[in-house]
């Protein structure tokens, strides 16, 4: 009875799992149906997304209504006027201060330039007054006449005068003198007042020549001379003259000046001995 049982149920089963052949060609109707439906679906979704792309789009302004109800006004702004204010003072000011600096640097160079022309000024007035104190010696009042000698020998002496023709007393130092031979040398520290010269003479001796010469009133000889000496503020100067004598028994017939050089110098080593 089991055996029978367990046939009967296995064979219920089998019968309940066999396809229904009435039931699957309806059943493949509806699968083309379907199938037909996707595909034109699938169409339609082509033209669909090109009608999506091609609908314009419209980008939504929330705020704007809120926006141009509310707008802003600087004018109404306390904080931007108040910056507007300072910036217009603060150029203003600049302005103020570059017109300063200007007036300033102008104002500077003005008084740089009197500076500079007071001090050229005092320069002037130094170098004028340097020159007018400015100090020199002439050689004045010449005398030339023969004296006794022996051996009958002809000496010639010749006398001239140191002159300083300023307002201001000077110190005399040396004279250096030569006469177309040995060089001779007067030294002598003292002062010459400009109305007090100080007198200098030279003798030579004329050979035979010489001698006639000076007979016939023709004989020139060239007299050089030397003098050094400090002015009042103690700067020591050397003058150098040389002068062309035309000599005759009467005396000194003519002076021609050639040489009269002053120069700054020093004190000679023979004024310092003395």
């Amino acid at each position: 009875m089991r055996i029978f049982a367990a046939i009967f149920l296995l064979l219920f089963v089998c019968s309940a799992q066999q396809p229904n052949p009435d039931a699957h060609p309806a059943k493949t109707s509806v699968n083309k149906r379907d199938a037909q439906r996707e595909t034109q679906n699938e169409e339609k979704r082509p033209q669909q997304g090109a009608t999506e792309r091609l609908r314009p789009v419209t980008i939504e302004q929330p705020n704007a209504e809120a926006k141009q109800a509310n707008p802003y006004d600087a004018r109404h702004d306390p904080l931007y006027r108040a910056y507007l204010w300072f910036t217009i003072f603060g150029v203003l000011v600049g302005l103020l201060g570059v017109g300063a600096i200007y007036w300033q640097t102008r104002a500077t160079t003005e008084a740089a330039r009197a500076t500079a022309r007071s001090a050229q000024a005092a320069e002037d007035s130094v170098a004028l007054q340097q020159i007018a104190q400015k100090q020199w010696v002439n050689l004045e009042h010449w005398r030339a006449f023969k004296v006794p000698a022996a051996d009958n020998r002809t000496v010639l002496r010749i006398d001239f005068q140191i002159v300083n023709p300023t307002h201001v007393p000077l110190t005399h130092h040396l004279t250096r003198m030569s006469v177309g031979g040995p060089q001779q040398t007067v030294s002598h520290v003292t002062l010459i007042a400009p109305s007090n010269p100080y007198i200098a003479s030279i003798g030579i001796e004329l050979e035979a020549e010489q001698k006639e010469f000076y007979e016939r009133g023709a004989f020139v000889l060239q007299f050089e001379c030397t003098v050094f000496f400090a002015d009042a503020v103690g700067t020591h100067w050397q003058q150098d003259f040389v002068r062309m004598l035309a000599i005759g028994p009467k005396g000194i017939d003519m002076i021609s000046d050639t040489k009269n050089i002053l120069r700054e110098s020093t004190v000679p080593p023979e004024a310092n001995q003395s």
